[in-house]
């Protein structure tokens, strides 16, 4: 997993699109926020993201996608390597959630090309979208995005079905990082604010910078 090089602006049907929803519309309009390029949708010379780029980025699998980074983009201080996922059997409680996240996709989910169930999300495509977009999130916090950054662990929680078509808010954001690690949480929410699906990642770095 590597930081997008591509400088091209937000695809315009995209922008269109979610300005068209009052909820989508406040992320695109706040000042909290700005608009980046979406790496995982570029296909790489090597091959690389070719699944987010494009087998699940057609007209029936996930044709829109916008990505917006906070402004203030800083790694949090102390907290702890994992804030579990609260969990009926446990007195644990997740982390505080932040009012502004580190970075926040804007997704149309569309059918049948990721339905599991009839007209509802694949669990599998729900949680690679966990995975890419905790993946993106490490990359902005990153000092040197040349270093490959790999998945080593993600839980993940499904929480309530994603009924097909529709769209959908993701945020990530970092709770600690610590040396090579980068720990995330993240979250897949409807229209009405409702977690849908919410994960917790662990990411590393590689020792050794990416040969081009």
């Amino acid at each position: 997993m590597n930081a997008d090089t591509q400088d091209s602006p937000a695809p315009a049907a995209a922008i269109s699109h979610f300005k068209s929803t009052t909820w989508a519309g406040k992320y695109l309009d706040s000042s909290s926020y700005r608009l980046i390029p979406t790496s995982p949708r570029y296909l790489k010379a090597t091959g690389e993201d070719a699944f987010f780029a494009r087998t699940i980025n057609t007209p029936t699998t996930i044709p829109y996608c916008l990505s917006l980074c906070r402004h203030d983009l800083k790694l949090p201080e102390g907290g702890s390597p994992f804030n579990r996922i609260a969990s009926p059997s446990t007195k644990s409680s997740p982390s505080p959630t932040p009012s502004v996240f580190d970075c926040v996709w804007l997704l149309h989910l569309a059918e049948p090309g990721i339905n599991g169930h009839p007209r509802t999300a694949h669990g599998g495509v729900l949680a690679c979208i966990l995975d890419e977009l905790t993946g993106m999130c490490a990359i902005l916090h990153q000092a040197d995005r040349s270093i490959p950054i790999y998945t080593a662990s993600l839980e993940t929680r499904f929480k309530a079905p994603v009924i097909l078509p529709t769209d959908v808010i993701c945020r990530a954001w970092v709770t600690r990082k610590e040396g090579r690690k980068y720990w995330l949480r993240a979250h897949i929410l409807d229209e009405r604010g409702t977690v849908m699906t919410e994960g917790e990642a662990l990411l590393i770095e590689s020792k050794t910078k990416e040969k081009l």
